[in-house]
């Protein structure tokens, strides 16, 4: 996992990359499966069958609008990147402590 949050950092630096992460912070509308957005015309949504595409205005415009909620939630620039070399510790220091705990179960110990 380090390794994708290191290689998220180095995409974040490209200039045709807008980057943002959303902090552990409310976001009031959240759905169950991803979407990507294309402009104003189109939503393709994934759900856990299949992949479908939304054409209808309103439809495509409540996906707009719950992107553009994440969107306000969301930090750019340096805040991100710092935000997930912070989680890239994390997880070493996480996996480190549980490789040196000489448990190989894979369990969670009280």
């Amino acid at each position: 996992m380090a390794g994708q949050l290191a290689r998220l950092v180095e995409v974040s630096g490209w200039a045709n990359v807008r980057f943002g992460v959303v902090p552990g912070v409310a976001v009031p509308r959240v759905p169950l499966h991803g979407f990507s957005v294309y402009d104003d015309a189109a939503v393709s949504v994934e759900t856990f069958t299949r992949e479908l595409t939304l054409t209808d205005a309103d439809e495509v415009r409540a996906y707009v609008e719950i992107f553009e909620g994440f969107e306000r939630a969301a930090v750019f620039g340096d805040e991100a990147r710092r935000l997930v070399e912070r989680a890239g510790r994390a997880a070493l220091k996480r996996l480190g402590e549980h490789l040196g705990s000489g448990d190989d179960s894979g369990e969670a110990s009280a």
